[in-house]
């Protein structure tokens, strides 16, 4: 068997989310001693300083202020203006980080724009993805997604895998592309050497200059596929490690109390996972073969689609909380533990399958039991409540008749 050297893009993806990895492994330790916020809209004025690593999350998020410390954030529009200190660790909708970043960034978006200084190594994944003219890369860039267009300048190497990648700035050392089209706008400059995989030649405008030399390789047969693949994975990887991040965040008790009973009984929440996984699907048909039942069952596959996003956030959870049972509790150390080995898994091959499918069977197993004992817990909470005896309530009366008589 020959062994092939790994594809520079698919190393730098696999080294930027073993670093996100990292980065907030040494951050959870001491996790509920950092600032946290989250709401609707969330921010840090411009002015204000942050002198702590920052936890955010919203639908909105706006930094316009100083932290000193890392920033990790979960939430539909970032926009990231202020000074960061550390490492920028974020997944979103639509993402703009401009400012200054002492550290790394680490993006997993739709939209990502990044037109700030960063100190150190940027990685964005996302369907569109902009380094702006603004930007300055201290370090080396990763990028991927269906577009890149890179106008600033990256201080080392560059990494670019997308169907449509645009160079237009300058790239300190070597450049090492993989997708369908590359085109080297009229500022493009690389100092080293140029390296790109793909069916089509480069377009290579008036102006642009490559320093070395130039080499054109065709993808193999399946090369390309593989190479969006590994795209895919890194940012579904990083928006799930993120966002289960944020969910632990917001809701601690929550998992703790919904894990309890799963590791004390772990075979019957398995069991009744794989059970609601095969009759939630006839129950949900069988409603639809009546009018009345029609917008009972649009709803029932609403709350199916959420209970299945998460199934893995919970099962990871379950797993961290299961492995670290004698250990200190703390909600963010389960959570990372459990994801980050679920990924690992995830990527092995028969393995991932094998794990992804005891994931959503016990996920699903720990979210059904709860669900069946929600009825038993309000009623534990009614008969904890206290009674008003006979007799109390004959004096209360007494005493409002003498009240209305004086």
């Amino acid at each position: 068997m020959i062994l092939k050297r790994p594809q520079l893009p698919k190393m730098k993806f696999i080294i930027a989310l073993v670093t996100v990895v990292a980065c907030l492994a040494g951050a959870t330790a001491a996790a509920h001693a950092q600032g946290f916020r989250s709401g609707d809209h969330t921010r840090v004025e411009r002015g204000e300083t942050v002198d702590s690593s920052l936890f955010i999350t919203g639908q909105t998020i706006d930094i316009d202020g100083t932290v000193n410390g890392d920033v990790f954030c979960a939430g539909q529009n970032i926009t990231i203006s202020g000074h960061v200190t550390g490492d920028v660790i974020c997944a979103g909708q639509i993402v703009q980080i401009n400012g200054t970043v002492d550290g790394d960034i680490r993006v997993a978006g739709q939209n990502v724009t990044v037109g700030a200084k960063v100190g150190h190594n940027l990685s964005l994944a996302g369907q569109s993805v902009t380094v702006s003219q603004a930007a300055e890369i201290e370090g080396d860039a990763s990028v991927a997604g269906q577009q890149a267009d890179i106008d600033g300048n990256i201080g080392r190497d560059l990494a670019a895998a997308s169907a449509i990648a645009n160079l237009n700035g300058k790239v300190g050392r070597n450049l090492q592309a993989t997708g369908s089209d590359l085109t080297l706008g009229s500022k493009a400059r690389v100092s080293g050497n140029l390296t790109y995989t793909s069916r089509s030649d480069l377009k290579q405008e008036n102006g642009a200059v490559v320093t070395g030399e130039t080499d054109h390789r065709q993808p193999k047969q399946g090369e390309s596929d593989r190479g969006m693949s590994v795209v895919f994975a890194t940012l579904a990887a990083l928006s799930i490690l993120v966002l289960s991040m944020a969910l632990v965040l917001l809701m601690p008790q929550v998992f703790q109390r919904f894990t309890s009973d799963a590791i004390l009984f772990p075979g019957r929440t398995f069991l009744v996972g794989v059970i609601v996984s095969f009759l939630a699907p006839i129950v949900i048909a069988a409603l639809f073969l009546t009018a009345v039942g029609i917008p009972l069952a649009l709803l029932a596959i609403l709350v199916w689609i959420v209970i299945c996003a998460l199934t893995f956030p919970v099962a990871a959870y379950l797993l961290g909380r299961s492995l670290l049972r004698n250990s200190t509790p703390n909600s963010l150390w389960y959570m990372l533990l459990g994801v980050v080995l679920l990924i690992v898994l995830l990527i092995v091959p028969i393995l991932n399958f094998l794990a992804l499918l005891a994931a959503f069977w016990f996920g699903l197993g720990t979210i059904a039991l709860q669900c069946r004992s929600l009825p038993s817990i309000q009623y534990r909470q009614i008969e904890a409540m206290p009674t008003i005896s006979p007799k109390h309530t004959k004096r209360s009366d007494d005493e409002d008749d003498d009240e209305d008589r004086a």
